[in-house]
Order: structure tokens, then C-alpha cells, then sequence
């Protein structure tokens, strides 16, 4: 049987700097469903608006270090403490799963999170600032 082709979140022992990039798209779409959200008037509104950023987050198989602090813990536990039956009806050992470990759960969540709070807050953020917040020149007439 043909082995299941490995997302993005199987491969913890990716290298920072590509986790730390790839975590700027995925919280960029997580903080443009919040801004949408705000936009919108009605909860209907604001249901509608926030499933494009997110299904396209879906689509895209991202992670989010706040999923993460729950499936990295999960999965730790389950490759510690599931029984031979367990590994028997998928086919797989504990052994096939050598980048799960605790440290490597540690590494990924802080890199996806220093990528987070650069996409939410630098991405999104600033953009927004500077469209609508920042203090403009008055024209010379106002003055």
C-alpha cells in the first residue's frame, strides 16, 4: 500500500526560518477573518465573512500555533501511551514518528508563533494602521 503523502505539520523537523515564513500567511488569513468579522453589522454577516479567509486556510493546509498547542500535545500522547492494537490497525510504530518529540512540539509552536504575531500584527495590522489610523499632513488651507 502506497504511503499517504506527509502535510506540512508531520514534518516538525522543518528548518525555523521556513516555519517562521510560513506562519505570516496563515495568521494573515486568521486576522483577515477577524477584521471581516468587524465589518460586518448582523451575525449572519459576520458567519458569511469569515469562511472565505478560513477556507482558504483550510484549503492551503495551514497550522496555527494555537491548533498546534492542542494536536502536538495530542499527538504525543497518543504516540506515548497507545497500545500495540493501536499501531497494529494503522500500520505504523511509534518509531515511524521520530521528529514527534516534546522538544520538537516546543520548537514548532514558538517559531509559529513569532511567524503569527509577525503576520497578525505587522501584515494586517500595520496595514490597517496606516490606511485608517495614522495621522495625516492637513492641507496648508486647514491650517
Amino acid at each position: 500500500m502506497p504511503e499517504p503523502p506527509r502535510r506540512e505539520s508531520q514534518g516538525l523537523a522543518c528548518c525555523s526560518a521556513a516555519r517562521l515564513a510560513a506562519g505570516v500567511p496563515r495568521n494573515v488569513l486568521v486576522c483577515l477573518a477577524v477584521w471581516m468579522s468587524f465589518s460586518a453589522r448582523s451575525t449572519a454577516d459576520k458567519a458569511a465573512v469569515i469562511v472565505p479567509p478560513i477556507a482558504a486556510f483550510v484549503a492551503c493546509g495551514f497550522e496555527h500555533s494555537i491548533a498546534n498547542l492542542f494536536f502536538l500535545p495530542y499527538g504525543l500522547m497518543i504516540k506515548s501511551l497507545a497500545g500495540a492494537e493501536f499501531w497494529a490497525s494503522i500500520r505504523q510504530t511509534a518509531a515511524d514518528y521520530p521528529q514527534l518529540t516534546l522538544a520538537g512540539a516546543v520548537h514548532n509552536v514558538v517559531i509559529a508563533t513569532l511567524g503569527n504575531i509577525v503576520g497578525g500584527s505587522l501584515m494586517v495590522g500595520a496595514i490597517y494602521w496606516l490606511l485608517y489610523l495614522r495621522k495625516r499632513p492637513q492641507p496648508a488651507a486647514d491650517r
